[in-house]
Protein backbone atom coordinates (compact mmCIF):
# COMPACT_ATOMS: atom_id res chain seq x y z
CA UNK A 1 0.00 0.00 0.00
CA UNK A 2 1.29 3.43 -0.91
CA UNK A 3 0.90 5.96 1.91
CA UNK A 4 1.61 9.12 -0.07
CA UNK A 5 4.63 11.05 -1.21
CA UNK A 6 6.96 13.74 0.03
CA UNK A 7 7.10 17.08 -1.74
CA UNK A 8 10.78 16.74 -2.43
CA UNK A 9 13.48 14.12 -2.90
CA UNK A 10 15.18 14.66 0.45
CA UNK A 11 17.90 12.85 2.39
CA UNK A 12 19.76 13.39 5.67
CA UNK A 13 16.64 14.85 7.25
CA UNK A 14 15.42 13.93 10.70
CA UNK A 15 11.93 13.04 11.91
CA UNK A 16 9.85 13.61 15.02
CA UNK A 17 6.27 12.67 15.81
CA UNK A 18 3.35 12.50 18.17
CA UNK A 19 0.49 9.99 17.94
CA UNK A 20 -1.00 11.48 14.78
CA UNK A 21 1.61 13.59 12.97
CA UNK A 22 5.15 12.99 11.72
CA UNK A 23 7.45 15.92 10.95
CA UNK A 24 10.42 15.77 8.55
CA UNK A 25 12.93 18.47 9.49
CA UNK A 26 15.63 19.85 7.20
CA UNK A 27 17.67 17.57 5.00
CA UNK A 28 19.55 17.74 1.77
CA UNK A 29 17.78 17.80 -1.56
CA UNK A 30 18.46 14.58 -3.46
CA UNK A 31 18.97 16.15 -6.90
CA UNK A 32 21.90 18.29 -8.08
CA UNK A 33 23.13 20.65 -6.75
CA UNK A 34 22.26 18.79 -3.49
CA UNK A 35 21.47 21.90 -1.47
CA UNK A 36 20.56 21.72 2.21
CA UNK A 37 17.05 22.88 3.05
CA UNK A 38 15.36 24.60 5.96
CA UNK A 39 11.93 23.22 5.02
CA UNK A 40 9.83 21.25 7.48
CA UNK A 41 7.08 18.92 6.18
CA UNK A 42 4.51 16.75 7.91
CA UNK A 43 2.24 13.80 7.19
CA UNK A 44 -0.78 12.56 9.05
CA UNK A 45 -0.07 9.16 10.58
CA UNK A 46 -3.79 8.34 10.80
CA UNK A 47 -4.82 8.89 7.17
CA UNK A 48 -2.77 8.09 4.05
CA UNK A 49 -1.84 11.20 2.09
CA UNK A 50 1.00 13.31 0.75
CA UNK A 51 3.35 15.47 2.80
CA UNK A 52 2.38 19.10 3.42
CA UNK A 53 4.40 22.14 4.38
CA UNK A 54 4.77 22.60 8.17
CA UNK A 55 7.09 25.63 8.28
CA UNK A 56 10.83 26.24 8.28
CA UNK A 57 13.83 26.02 10.56
CA UNK A 58 14.42 29.56 11.83
CA UNK A 59 18.19 28.94 11.67
CA UNK A 60 18.24 28.30 7.94
CA UNK A 61 19.29 25.23 5.96
CA UNK A 62 20.31 22.21 8.03
CA UNK A 63 20.90 18.50 7.48
CA UNK A 64 22.50 15.59 9.37
CA UNK A 65 20.73 16.81 12.52
CA UNK A 66 19.07 14.74 15.28
CA UNK A 67 15.54 15.03 16.62
CA UNK A 68 13.61 13.93 19.68
CA UNK A 69 9.98 14.45 20.70
CA UNK A 70 7.94 14.21 23.88
CA UNK A 71 4.66 14.00 21.95
CA UNK A 72 4.04 17.74 22.28
CA UNK A 73 7.34 19.33 21.26
CA UNK A 74 9.89 18.33 18.63
CA UNK A 75 13.54 19.30 19.14
CA UNK A 76 16.15 19.37 16.38
CA UNK A 77 19.79 19.53 17.45
CA UNK A 78 23.14 19.97 15.74
CA UNK A 79 23.64 19.15 12.09
CA UNK A 80 25.47 20.59 9.12
CA UNK A 81 24.57 24.19 8.47
CA UNK A 82 25.91 25.13 5.07
CA UNK A 83 25.84 24.09 1.45
CA UNK A 84 29.22 22.79 0.40
CA UNK A 85 31.40 24.19 3.17
CA UNK A 86 32.23 23.48 6.75
CA UNK A 87 29.58 24.43 9.23
CA UNK A 88 28.70 22.16 12.13
CA UNK A 89 25.94 23.45 14.43
CA UNK A 90 25.36 23.47 18.16
CA UNK A 91 21.82 24.92 18.03
CA UNK A 92 18.65 23.26 19.32
CA UNK A 93 15.36 24.33 17.69
CA UNK A 94 11.82 23.58 18.93
CA UNK A 95 8.39 23.16 17.30
CA UNK A 96 4.98 22.27 18.72
CA UNK A 97 4.08 19.14 16.74
CA UNK A 98 0.37 20.02 16.31
CA UNK A 99 0.94 23.70 15.39
CA UNK A 100 2.09 24.60 11.88
CA UNK A 101 4.91 27.08 12.45
CA UNK A 102 8.55 27.91 12.03
CA UNK A 103 11.05 26.63 14.57
CA UNK A 104 12.29 28.77 17.43
CA UNK A 105 15.37 28.75 19.66
CA UNK A 106 15.43 26.21 22.52
CA UNK A 107 19.11 26.19 23.56
CA UNK A 108 22.50 24.80 22.55
CA UNK A 109 24.54 21.61 22.55
CA UNK A 110 27.93 21.78 24.29
CA UNK A 111 29.72 21.66 20.91
CA UNK A 112 29.05 21.91 17.18
CA UNK A 113 28.29 18.40 15.95
CA UNK A 114 26.59 16.59 13.06
CA UNK A 115 25.51 12.99 12.37
CA UNK A 116 24.33 12.59 15.96
CA UNK A 117 21.38 10.59 17.34
CA UNK A 118 18.45 11.77 19.43
CA UNK A 119 16.18 9.80 21.79
CA UNK A 120 13.52 10.68 24.34
CA UNK A 121 11.71 9.16 27.31
CA UNK A 122 8.97 11.79 27.13
CA UNK A 123 10.65 14.01 29.74
CA UNK A 124 14.24 14.33 28.52
CA UNK A 125 15.79 14.45 25.08
CA UNK A 126 19.25 12.84 24.94
CA UNK A 127 21.55 13.67 22.02
CA UNK A 128 24.57 11.42 21.58
CA UNK A 129 27.54 10.63 19.38
CA UNK A 130 28.21 12.42 16.13
CA UNK A 131 31.07 13.74 14.06
CA UNK A 132 32.92 17.02 13.93
CA UNK A 133 32.69 18.98 10.68
CA UNK A 134 35.90 19.27 8.71
CA UNK A 135 37.79 16.64 10.72
CA UNK A 136 37.41 13.36 8.83
CA UNK A 137 37.23 10.39 11.15
CA UNK A 138 36.79 12.54 14.26
CA UNK A 139 33.80 11.23 16.18
CA UNK A 140 32.51 11.63 19.72
CA UNK A 141 31.02 9.48 22.49
CA UNK A 142 29.39 12.41 24.32
CA UNK A 143 25.78 12.10 25.53
CA UNK A 144 23.98 15.23 26.70
CA UNK A 145 20.37 16.02 27.57
CA UNK A 146 17.74 18.72 27.90
CA UNK A 147 14.37 18.62 29.61
CA UNK A 148 11.46 19.36 27.25
CA UNK A 149 9.70 21.55 29.82
CA UNK A 150 12.72 23.84 30.37
CA UNK A 151 14.34 25.51 27.34
CA UNK A 152 18.10 25.85 27.75
CA UNK A 153 21.48 24.34 27.04
CA UNK A 154 22.36 20.67 27.36
CA UNK A 155 23.75 18.98 30.48
CA UNK A 156 26.21 16.06 30.48
CA UNK A 157 24.42 12.69 30.51
CA UNK A 158 27.46 10.39 30.30
CA UNK A 159 29.42 8.70 27.52
CA UNK A 160 28.75 6.03 24.91
CA UNK A 161 31.01 2.97 25.12
CA UNK A 162 32.88 4.22 22.06
CA UNK A 163 32.80 7.11 19.61
CA UNK A 164 29.86 6.77 17.19
CA UNK A 165 28.32 8.71 14.33
CA UNK A 166 25.28 8.21 12.08
CA UNK A 167 23.78 5.90 14.69
CA UNK A 168 20.16 4.85 14.45
CA UNK A 169 17.86 5.68 17.33
CA UNK A 170 14.34 5.06 18.59
CA UNK A 171 12.36 6.08 21.64
CA UNK A 172 9.44 5.01 23.75
CA UNK A 173 7.50 6.61 26.52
Amino acid sequence: TTWGSSWVNNRYNSTANDDSRMMMIGGRLGLPPYEATNDVYYVSMTTPGNASSFGTNHLGANHRNATASDGTYALSAGGHATNGGSGGRNDISVWTVQTLSNGSDFGNLSQSIQNLAGVSNGTRAVFCGGSFQGAAGTYTNVMEYVTFSTPGNTTDFGDLIQDKFQAGSCSGS
